[in-house]
């Protein structure tokens, strides 16, 4: 009868399972499914469909892409790590063993399911490293340049000696010719400093002071002549206004 109503469960938890995702659907499959575990107490559920790897230990909502996830490192203390390596294998504890020894090449999972928030911790294996192939070092052989032997013609070395002293008498003919008297070149040329020139500009300051002049002249007799016609404009009102004043009145 258990089996029955276990399996007509998980048939409906499914079927749930395909519908939308909403949060009285969700609470029906976590019902349905938490039932399922207390009906199976004696033979259990398929470790397969109902591990902790799965879904989640309490509420049986399987793990999705929002849930958060840790990884960490298993903490085990030096002592711990001497024990487990320490361990012997018999045919009784060999499965007990193998758990402890996979302990220590492995980390902790921690995952909080999205719906009841209940942390799980399941122990994972590190990722192994691959291996690095060893390139095998190839020695090349050096190669030994053989040096080819300089032959030197005696011709041409007596040649480059008789060059050579004739190079030394031209030198010292061409300096016997440099420190004769009879040299061009050799004459001491008399060094004769040219007088410096002063240009005398008194014509020109002459010129500018007379043009200064006659521009102070010019200015003041203008202003001579503005004078001379403001007054006979006012001897002139004065006088319209004396022959106003002194006209008979009618």
């Amino acid at each position: 009868m258990n089996e029955g109503q276990v399996s007509f469960l998980i048939k409906a938890a499914s079927l749930l399972s395909q519908t939308q995702n909403d949060q009285t659907k969700t609470l029906l499959r976590s019902y349905y499914l938490m039932r399922c575990r207390e009906l199976s107490k004696e033979h259990g559920l398929p470790a397969k469909y109902f591990s902790s790897k799965v879904r989640c230990s309490k509420c049986f909502i399987e793990w999705k892409r929002d849930t958060e996830t840790k990884v960490r490192p298993i903490k085990l203390s030096k002592r711990q790590r001497r024990r487990i390596k320490h361990y012997k294998i018999n045919d009784k504890n060999k499965e007990y063993v193998k758990s402890k020894q996979q302990v220590l090449n492995s980390n902790e999972l921690e995952q909080i399911c999205a719906f009841c928030k209940n942390s799980t911790v399941t122990p994972i294996l590190k990722p192994t490293k691959p291996k690095t192939e060893e390139k095998p070092i190839v020695i090349t052989p050096k190669i030994t340049q053989q040096k080819t032997p300089i032959i030197i013609n005696k011709s041409d070395t007596k040649k480059q000696k008789v060059s050579a002293k004739k190079v030394e008498v031209d030198v010292y003919s061409k300096t016997k010719d440099i420190f004769s008297l009879t040299n061009k070149n050799n004459t001491i040329q008399g060094v004769v400093k040219e007088n410096k020139v002063i240009k005398n500009n008194k014509k020109k300051k002459d010129k500018f002071a007379g043009l200064c002049q006659q521009a102070v002249l010019a200015s003041a007799k203008l202003k001579q002549e503005k004078e001379k016609q403001d007054k006979e404009k006012q001897d002139k009102k004065n006088q319209n206004k004396l022959n106003l004043f002194l006209k008979p009145s009618s």
